[in-house]
């Protein structure tokens, strides 16, 4: 699924796709899916954020909500910096910013 869709984004826009491309594919698919299965009304889309599962997701694999948190469950974020021109991961610790 995501070679599929880098493969047809390059093909459109000449160019890789970011994060924030394959968000918004999430993002539409999901709502696709919402109108879909539950229907066109504010109500039925906010009642059906709660029970959707199974949505295909390129970030996440299949999506479901958690109704508590309201948001991807089971989701995890991992930070990055860049330290030495390449990203690693974040080891917590506040970055001194440099003076001028």
């Amino acid at each position: 699924q995501v070679q599929d869709f880098v493969q047809r984004y390059r093909a459109k826009y000449h160019a890789d796709p970011d994060t924030f491309a394959a968000r918004a594919y999430d993002a539409m698919i999901l709502s696709a899916e919402l109108l879909r299965r539950y229907g066109v009304t504010r109500q039925a889309v906010h009642d059906g954020l709660s029970q959707i599962h199974d949505v295909p997701s390129l970030i996440f694999g299949q999506m479901k909500f958690d109704p508590q948190t309201r948001r991807v469950a089971g989701a995890t974020s991992v930070y990055l910096v860049v330290k030495d021109n390449q990203f690693t991961q974040w080891d917590g610790v506040k970055p001194v910013l440099a003076s001028k």
